[in-house]
């Protein structure tokens, strides 16, 4: 990991797959110059975001791309 002087958005999710894939915190830590209290607040951030993709109304899941396929002849 690179350390950077600004962190967007897809900088930090990356940061966040990386600790959900088991990378130790500390490491990621040290790589990226954050504090480890920071990593841990993009992780739950991350997960939080995550969750509300599967929110009842919050855009499109698989259920209701099953249902438009079948209107549509699919």
């Amino acid at each position: 990991m690179k350390k950077y002087k600004r962190w967007n958005g897809k900088r930090k999710a990356e940061v966040a797959i990386a600790l959900l894939k088991g990378e130790p915190l500390e490491e990621v830590s040290r790589a990226t110059g954050q504090p480890a209290h920071v990593l841990t607040a993009w992780k739950e951030a991350f997960l939080e975001g995550g969750a509300a993709a599967f929110q009842e109304g919050q855009g499109a899941t698989a259920g209701s791309r099953e249902s438009s396929a079948e209107g549509q002849g699919g």
